[in-house]
């Protein structure tokens, strides 16, 4: 008998998983009769394949601790053999308007003791509690406002059929009236599990864009209103983690508290050393000193009118000592929320400021609804405000007006107690939300970018000024195109294309949904929406007796003498399309109006 090699057991395919493998041979030569068969020839070439595959594996160990070494290196910048100079893959003023941040997930350790405090809870009720709250926040989209005014096109979105379409299926299977719960204990246990890993990621994305945009902000006194089980608090603590030194939650639910409470006993020791705060009612000192951040999340339509939501907002803004943040769903709704809390915060203080210059007397400009103290007032007449984000302006919201809304997009990471209460088999989900991030003082003055200057304190500057995407873009071929709010208060649509330049046209390709632009287009942008400031400004200057400028209907009917005159019935011209008329078009199209007489 001869024994010449032995295998390992096992197919021989599976050898190049097994490295550690031995073949044994012996001396012995085989026959010259074993050599002509067929079958032998067929077992040797096995064994030659099965040796190469264990060359290519140790080959292939050699090329991961390669890789393994250029891990640690920027790969934004490379340098090409055949060239000396570094290609850039995106400008340092385009990271720095970078708004997308991934995929939010939740901390490990809120995840852990969300699942502790339903442990022994029955599912099957969770998931009821949870699909009352979906309806809830179902039924006020704010859906019946967009629909009637869905008959007029809007000049910037177009029909928006697919908008209206989702608005409308999301109506008829759930035909429900706007309602809003009260939120005990079941209700509070559903949001927990049912809602409050949605909203995280919307308040973090925001916290994170403004620690980005404001690195020398760090707040240290925080408070949250509507804090529910304290999701924002959470997400600040994340951002700013131990530069806190109290974070206050208020809530008018009792239940809530109580979970937030649960779930700051569960949180690790490891912590940052922070104090947090849980009540139901805050109490007024005005000696108290008073919040560097101030956060209101998915909490205002749940103020309930607009009584108490405008008093709602002047308290917060009365505790903001820096900086206010307001977040909402991305719904017609949600928007609105938000666009009117920014209208009304930037023109009381702003109006304000104005008459503190000019030197009219603070007290005429309190109602007595709202009193204050002279020392509120003087503070707030004194600062002003400012809009830090999402807005590159102060001046009216150009959409506002429209039938649309602007909102982002935020992806999350569902947890596996969300997709169990939402059925739900993919373990991702897009968060729609509105925001605004208004600053006390006036708005930093435009810099003008020289090679000397370094620092992210100046893109800081730069970037009040940076126009944002308020759609996401539309990437072809060698060039891009964007529709932009910009600084002047309208929306543009941009083009970039590829012979604008290299750095121009990275950064459009790398642009995504709610970024800063930091660039200038080749070509003068396309006006789509809205009056621009300076023209604004011109037709109806501020005062001290007319602080508040006139409305943009009014605007279009002055005429000579001041002389209103009624709108025009001329059949080739309808009322939206006269509304939409911007002064130049008006200057030119109203004397022929009138020659014609149809102009009464």
């Amino acid at each position: 008998m001869y024994k010449f090699l032995r295998f390992p057991k096992g197919p021989i395919s599976s050898i190049s998983q097994r490295p550690h493998v031995t073949f044994r041979f012996f001396t012995n030569p085989p026959p010259s009769f074993l050599l002509e068969e067929e079958a032998f020839k067929v077992l040797l070439k096995d064994f030659k394949t099965s040796l190469s595959m264990v060359n290519d594996f140790q080959k292939q160990n050699a090329l991961d601790s390669i890789s393994r070494e250029f891990q640690n290196e920027d790969l934004n910048e490379w340098r090409d053999e055949d060239e000396d100079e570094v290609i850039v893959r995106r400008s340092p003023e385009g990271t720095f308007g970078k708004k997308r941040i991934g995929m939010v997930v939740l901390p490990q350790w809120l995840d852990a003791a969300v699942m502790e405090s339903i442990k022994d809870y029955d599912r099957d009720l969770l998931r009821v509690d949870a699909l009352r709250i979906y309806d809830s926040l179902r039924s006020t989209t704010g859906f019946m406002e967009a629909e009637m005014a869905a008959k007029n096109k809007d000049p910037l979105f177009g029909p928006c059929k697919s908008a209206a379409r989702s608005f409308k299926d999301a109506a008829s299977k759930h035909p429900n009236k706007p309602h809003l719960l009260q939120y005990g204990t079941r209700e509070s246990m559903a949001y927990m599990t049912g809602y409050m890993p949605i909203a995280y990621g919307p308040i973090y994305n925001v916290l994170a864009e403004l620690r980005t945009r404001l690195p020398d902000f760090f707040p240290k006194r925080i408070l949250d209103v509507g804090t529910g089980p304290g999701t924002a608090l959470w997400a600040a603590n994340e951002v700013w983690g131990s530069n806190i030194q109290l974070l206050l939650g208020i809530d008018n639910s009792h239940p809530m508290l109580q979970i937030a409470d649960a779930l700051l006993a569960m949180r690790p020791k490891t912590s940052p050393n922070s104090e947090f705060v849980f009540k139901r009612y805050m109490e007024y000192d005005s000696n108290e000193e008073k919040y560097d951040l101030v956060i209101s999340s998915f909490a205002l339509n749940e103020f309930g009118g607009e009584g108490i939501k405008s008093a709602m907002i002047n308290s917060m803004w009365n505790q903001t000592k820096d900086i206010l943040v307001l977040v909402e769903r991305g719904t017609p709704a949600g928007f609105q929320a938000i666009a009117k809390a920014r209208k009304k915060i930037l023109e009381e203080s702003n109006n304000q400021l104005v008459m503190a210059q000019q030197g009219i007397s603070l007290g005429q400009t309190f109602s007595q609804e709202n009193p204050v103290t002279k020392a509120e007032k003087d503070s707030t007449s004194i600062q002003g405000a400012h809009v830090v984000a999402p807005c590159p302006h102060d001046g009216q919201c150009p959409i506002l007006s429209s039938r649309n809304w602007c909102h982002f997009s935020q992806r999350i990471q569902r947890p596996s107690y969300l997709m169990k209460t939402k059925n739900a088999k993919v373990n991702i989900e897009d968060a729609m939300y509105s925001y605004v991030v208004i600053r006390k003082g006036t708005r930093p003055g435009f810099t003008a970018s020289t090679k000397s200057e370094e620092g992210v304190n100046v893109l800081a500057n730069r970037a009040y000024h940076w126009p944002r995407l308020i759609l996401p873009p539309l990437k072809r071929k060698e060039h891009v195109v964007m529709d932009c709010c910009v600084k002047n208060g309208v929306i543009e649509r941009f083009i970039i294309p590829k012979s604008q330049g290299k750095i121009p046209y990275n950064d459009a390709k790398k642009i995504m949904w709610g970024d800063l632009f930091p660039h200038t287009p080749k070509n003068k942008g396309v006006q789509r929406l809205g009056i621009p400031d300076a023209e604004r400004q011109l037709s109806t200057p501020r005062s001290a007796e007319n602080p508040i400028s006139i409305s943009k209907k009014q605007r279009f009917l002055q005429v000579e003498d001041g002389q209103d005159t009624p709108l025009p019935k001329h059949q080739k011209m309808s009322r939206s399309q006269f509304n939409r008329l911007t002064t130049p078009q008006l200057t030119h199209r109203l004397p022929k109006l009138k020659e014609r007489k149809s102009y009464k």
